[in-house]
């Protein structure tokens, strides 16, 4: 459906007034509004399940005369992973009698006007069943948001993502819009919501072109997400503006956005298709790529000796000037580069260290450990005949040799260090991300790495966030520790199989609770939480998995966004915003004695958000409480058939109790659901409370509340570490004492038995092993 309209130059939002039926069970529904220069596509998460018109914001801009505005929509049920047996909700509903408008248009004959309809390829609406999907449109609303006689039709800068004190090179483009002149440009930063620095400004002559500048500037100190707005003013009045957006962070992983790492096959991939997909990432707001597995060793040899070359653990054609021109066209766009990291030798490559340095790897009874390793396939290596891409029936192979090293002493793991810092050299990584680090021996690594390359970042697969625990327990209170340090990524890969039947139930509370619980310890002992994506779930769900996920301050990857919200991209969202998603931020403990929460329209328990309050620490003593609230669907199970969405909240008040001495200087909120992004609001401040009300809330928000002066920490933490501290004492005594109780009863040790010598198990011969004839 599409239409036309005259509007002034300007800035504009367009309400569409848009009901999907039947929601629950459109699993790919993608509804696509169009206005002006604005495009969002917008699937199954964003429209109530309830009956009934539902508004839909799109901010656009129009430079003036006819504007077109489009609304298409495609859609499908069902997806991989999902659950063949009937959830408890749809048991419920199994008994429902079919409402007055499934029982529209049962016509047994079909009239004139009916042919025609179907000639012209419409449907009547009275002939659509329940069984059919559809998108209805009752009206379009478009208000002015600001008229313009000349415009900023767009601001560019050339990175995505910055470190501190780097030069930002922009440009921002004009045009007349029925007015002319000479005006004054202006360039500001604003980072938070609203702290701005002007860093440039000029004047420029708009008559009947458009008209581009170019400027500079150095950026600060200040890290997450930065705003370069451009305004057009004449006599100190502002008359447009336009803004582009950008993360800064000594360490990517702060604010990191998975992006596209070019192709499995890099031996054709030119400095053109490099660039390509780094604009690309760009475009996204990606700001960081993996390269899995590429190398001809993962452990000691990651500088390839000849231009063609094949990765030791997936056989992926290599090129020597494939990844140079990938990591080139990817600093150029302000995007970094990750490694792929593993103590554990591949490939014929890794097989040739083993020959040179047997020092270096484990070697047990039963040989050498391996997951898998084929004398054939190795010799195959050897000859260079690598066939991965054909199918088997043709010859095609892919063989996984491995070797896992023996890390007990520094000179295995200097050795890895060596082979990572020449190829920081050869291609230029940002940094690495280890699927099997040396574990419990990674400081000298560490302390190597950080002595010549003080920013290359380090990430690691090394955490599990356990769903339907009580409390989240680290692998290993040691090395964990060691890691996180100095915003070490913790990567979980435990969770991208809690969506579908196949390995769980798939309950979407306990992930949400695990997720939450998870990121509070490692941000405590100072690492950045990730998390690996659902492998198999409907988008709804991949976007709820999402959700939870920064709702807890956790990074995600496996996909750079689940989608579109009405602010745009969640990426662009979380590039601006980033510093209340992402900061250092520790978790409130009994956030019901101090917070309470109410809104309409609410079904059983909407929305979550007392695993998910948190208290971030500011300068000048001034803190800030992050109240994340998410509206989760209504049904108990990830991957469920029928996917009833959330019930739309509306007038969700957050009361929090003000702490003797603490000033209430100021609330907002935040949001992807909503054009603006924030809305700063004027609390309530009533019975040493301050409240405020979000009009309507359809996913996810967040309410801030930013305080000055009284006690610091402003209300009482949880105490993660200390908590699992405790509880791993307490099993680690119990171990012993089960230990004790087994030597025990078997007269072995103090306590034991001694009246009667005890044989020696090889002179036992009333055990079975022993007996013969």
């Amino acid at each position: 459906m599409s239409t036309q309209v005259t509007l002034q130059p300007g800035d504009y939002v367009a309400m569409f007034w848009l009901e999907a039926v039947p929601a629950p069970v459109i699993h790919h529904l993608a509804v696509t509004l169009s206005a002006g220069d604005s495009e969002v596509t917008l699937g199954q998460i964003h429209f109530d399940s309830r009956r009934g018109y539902q508004p839909l914001e799109l901010a656009f801009s129009h430079s003036g005369g006819r504007c077109g505005v489009k609304i298409s929509a495609v859609g499908g049920s069902g997806f991989d992973g999902m659950r063949k047996s009937l959830s408890e909700e749809e048991k419920a509903e199994l008994g429902a009698a079919p409402s007055e408008a499934d029982a529209l248009g049962a016509k047994e004959t079909v009239t004139e006007e009916d042919a025609v309809g179907l000639l012209e390829g419409e449907r009547n609406v009275n002939d659509i069943s329940r069984f059919d999907h559809a998108v209805f449109c009752d009206r379009i609303e478009i208000r002015p948001v600001r008229l313009a006689s000349v415009m900023v039709t767009g601001v560019e800068v050339d990175k995505v993502h910055y470190k501190p004190d780097e030069t930002v090179r922009a440009s921002a483009d004009f045009r007349p819009a029925g007015g002319s002149g000479e005006f004054d440009w202006e360039a500001e930063e604003i980072t938070e919501t609203d702290s701005r620095r002007k860093v440039s400004s000029g004047k420029v002559k708009i008559v009947e072109k458009p008209v581009s500048v170019s400027f500079e500037y150095r950026l600060d100190g200040r890290e997450f997400g930065h705003e370069l707005k451009v305004s057009l003013k004449q006599g100190g009045r502002e008359i447009h503006s336009r803004s582009c957006l950008f993360g800064v962070s000594r360490n990517v992983y702060r604010v990191g956005i998975t992006g596209n790492g070019g192709p499995q096959d890099m031996r054709q991939f030119t400095a053109e298709k490099a660039a390509a997909i780094m604009q690309e990432n760009k475009r996204r707001y990606a700001n960081y790529f993996e390269r899995f597995a590429w190398a001809p060793c993962d452990y000691s040899d990651l500088t390839p000796d000849t231009e063609i070359f094949y990765s030791g653990q997936t056989q992926y054609p290599g090129s020597i000037s494939g990844f140079r021109n990938l990591l080139s066209e990817a600093h150029k766009a302000g995007v970094k580069g990750i490694t792929y990291g593993k103590a554990c030798a591949g490939g014929i490559a890794g097989f040739m260290t083993f020959q040179r340095h047997p020092e270096f790897f484990q070697i047990r009874p039963e040989g050498l450990p391996s997951e898998a390793m084929s004398v054939f396939y190795l010799e195959r290596m050897l000859a260079n005949d690598y066939n991965l891409h054909a199918p088997p029936s043709e010859g095609g192979w892919q063989h996984w040799a491995s070797l896992w090293c023996d890390w007990s002493h520094d000179d295995t793991v200097i050795f890895g260090a060596h082979a990572i810092m020449d190829s920081i050299e050869m291609f230029g990584w940002d940094g690495v991300r280890w699927d099997g680090h040396f574990v419990g021996r990674q400081k000298p690594f560490l302390d190597l790495l950080k002595s010549k390359y003080p920013d290359f970042v380090h990430g690691y697969n090394i955490a599990f966030a356990n769903p339907g625990s009580k409390l989240f327990l680290p692998p290993d209170t040691n090395d964990f520790h060691v890691v996180a340090a100095d915003h070490g990524m913790l990567m979980d890969e435990s969770v991208r199989d809690w969506s579908h039947s196949n390995f769980s139930p798939g309950y979407v509370r306990p992930f949400y609770e695990a997720i939450c619980r998870e990121a509070d310890y490692e941000k405590r002992i100072g690492g950045l939480p990730l998390f690996i994506t659902f492998d198999m779930a409907s988008p709804q769900d991949r976007t709820l998995n999402v959700l939870f996920g920064l709702a807890a301050g956790q990074r995600y990857t496996y996909i750079t966004s689940p989608g579109d919200f009405p602010f745009g991209p969640l990426t662009k969202f979380l590039t601006r915003y980033s510093a209340f998603v992402w900061d250092d931020t520790r978790r409130i403990a009994n956030p019901e004695s101090v917070i309470e929460v109410a809104c309409q329209g609410a079904v059983s328990d909407a929305p979550w958000w007392n695993e998910s309050v948190w208290l971030r620490s500011l300068q000048d003593r001034r803190q800030q409480l992050l109240v994340n609230l998410v509206n989760p669907p209504l049904y108990s199970n990830f991957a469920a058939r029928v996917q009833t969405t959330a019930a739309t909240l509306s007038n969700v008040t957050v009361s929090v109790r003000i702490p003797q001495g603490a000033v209430m200087e100021r609330a907002f909120y935040l949001s992807p659901d909503i054009v603006e992004g924030h809305v700063v609001v004027s609390p309530i401040i009533r019975d040493g409370k301050a409240a405020i009300v979000i009009p309507r809330m359809r996913t996810w928000a967040i309410a801030v509340f930013e305080t000055s002066g009284g006690p610091d920490p402003l209300f009482a933490l949880t105490t993660p570490v200390e908590d699992a501290a405790s509880v791993l004492t307490e099993r680690a005594a119990a171990h012993e004492k089960e230990v004790a109780d087994k030597k025990e009863k078997a007269g072995i040790g103090p306590g034991g038995k001694t009246d009667e010598p005890k044989l020696p198990p090889y002179r036992d011969y009333s055990r079975a092993q022993n007996s013969h004839t």
